[in-house]
């Protein structure tokens, strides 16, 4: 299953909920002007000094008689000028080539496209409102990525690969609750936005730098399902997460009736755990997790055929920017880190038994191009020593991201798997990625 790298709406630094703005502001970006005090309805102040005040309409104009205000119209009149939902399409286009290797390299080619849309409602900017934020997530997948039929791999070429669908992907309410220390998320959700992912490996277009394979009974794209999150910040260096999510979506897609999540024949939970510990040295941000899983899943032991009850694992990962050309500057992200990957479960009922990665970015490394982002990673999965022929796969990858206005990135992408599925001959696949800001 390939992991994603959709876009959320930035709600949250550490467990606390960032508001847009404080005042109401009007288009211009200041402050709305008071109303004028009930002695002053009468008469409008001269721009001349010279000439005093003028009683309203004496520039020979009759004054015209205003209509009494609807409740939309009060309703839409409160609201104008505020910018507390926002609307936003991405699409995102791959075109793949295997020249080498894997499954197949006759015609093989491919094409696979991904419609973003979302909606994200700031609700603390309301009066009235509930607080929090509301987020609704459509997406359409289209096209055929090279894994299936060209490169055979297991750790997925592309991180957007999947068979065609179109529907609601993601719509949840996250809200504080205690101020400055816990806040709770609601809905359906993709839990690999929030476990076991790190922001250095996310512009990677192969699946397992965006999130550890061993986690591959996590609900993710483009199987997302209900739950609740729970964020908790413990200290100002130190969050631990903590999701229940209904894991029957991941190997039963299809609907089923509401009233069955978490409960009934074939339905069971998710949960997991993540203690992420945040660094900062001289101004060069960082972030080390850990966590763990389990799932309630009935599974079938590889070693006796038995069924079995239960899936458990474990990971760990960290990120470190080592140089940023402006370390004062938060906001500036130009520099050079790198980043590690390590998961772990029984290989007696998972086809892999661990997973290792790491790589580096540099984003800013050409002149004058300073929000051009280069990468270099390697990823490896070991599968489980009770599949006979199968070894390891292990892929190297290299792409530069290159944004050439405020609506088009375009990013060239080459990957070298050694041993497809652990037993394919080595491929190579080359690719370009294009996004497009609707």
């Amino acid at each position: 299953m390939a992991g994603h790298f959709r876009r959320h709406p930035q709600i949250a630094t550490g467990t606390h909920v960032d508001k847009v703005g404080g005042l109401d502001k009007t288009k211009d970006g200041l402050p709305p002007m008071p109303p004028p005090d009930d002695g002053e309805k009468s008469k409008t102040k001269s721009d001349d000094p010279m000439k005093g005040d003028e009683p309203e309409g004496a520039d020979g104009g009759e004054e015209e008689d205003e209509e009494p205000k609807t409740e939309l119209d009060l309703f839409l009149e409160k609201f104008k000028g505020n910018d507390w939902i926002t609307l936003e399409y991405v699409y995102t286009g791959d075109v793949w080539n295997n020249a080498r290797g894997g499954l197949n390299t006759n015609r093989a080619t491919t094409y696979r496209g991904n419609l973003d849309v979302t909606l994200t409602a700031r609700l603390d900017e309301l009066e009235h409102g509930p607080g929090g934020t509301f987020f609704m997530y459509f997406e359409n997948g289209h096209g055929a990525g090279p894994t299936r039929r060209n490169t055979g791999d297991w750790q997925y070429i592309d991180n957007i690969d999947a068979q065609d669908f179109v529907g609601l992907q993601e719509m949840w309410w996250d809200r504080e609750v205690f101020e400055d220390f816990m806040r709770v998320r609601l809905g359906k959700m993709d839990g690999s936005l929030e476990f076991g992912v790190l922001g250095l490996g996310g512009d990677f277009i192969n699946a397992s730098f965006g999130i550890t394979p061993t986690l591959g009974t996590l609900p993710q794209y483009p199987y997302t399902t209900f739950g609740a999150i729970t964020f908790w910040k413990l200290t100002d260096e130190l969050e631990l997460k903590v999701g229940v999510l209904d894991g029957s979506g991941v190997i039963e897609p299809l609907p089923k009736p509401t009233r069955r999540y978490f409960g009934g024949q074939g339905d069971r939970a998710f949960t997991i755990g993540q203690l992420i510990y945040r660094t900062d040295i001289d101004g060069r941000p960082g972030e080390i997790h850990g966590g763990v899983w389990y799932d309630g899943q009935t599974y079938t032991n590889f070693f006796d055929g038995s069924q079995r009850r239960g899936n458990h694992g474990a990971y760990a990962s960290a990120e470190q920017m080592l140089w940023k050309e402006n370390p004062e500057d938060e906001e500036d992200s130009q520099g050079f880190g790198v980043f590690v990957q390590y998961g772990w479960c029984p290989d007696t009922v998972n086809l892999i038994r661990y997973h290792v990665g790491g790589g580096a970015v540099w984003k800013g490394l050409l002149e004058g191009r300073d929000d051009d982002t280069t990468g270099i990673g390697i990823t490896r999965a070991e599968f489980s020593q009770f599949l006979p022929g199968q070894g390891a796969e292990t892929t190297t990858e290299f792409f530069y991201k290159a944004p050439i206005n405020k609506y088009l990135t375009l990013q060239p992408d080459v990957q070298y798997v050694s041993s497809p599925n652990g037993m394919l001959p080595n491929a190579w696949v080359f690719g370009l990625r294009f996004e497009a800001a609707l």
